[in-house]
């Protein structure tokens, strides 16, 4: 029970995380939540090293 709970805390952070980011780079928040949910930290990872889009 106590190793569910962790994974289960770990996915919401993560999702958490990936918003946060998503909004302050200027992505669509929506999927970087579904992806942070999907993957967990390394949903993090990716949307650290992905570049912002660029404004015109």
């Amino acid at each position: 029970m106590g190793f569910s709970m962790l994974l289960v805390g770990i996915t919401i952070v993560s999702a958490g995380i990936c918003h946060y980011l998503a909004k302050r780079k200027g992505f669509k928040a929506s999927f970087w939540i579904v992806m942070g949910a999907c993957l967990g930290p390394l949903a993090v990872i990716l949307i650290l090293i992905k570049p912002a889009p660029r404004k015109r």
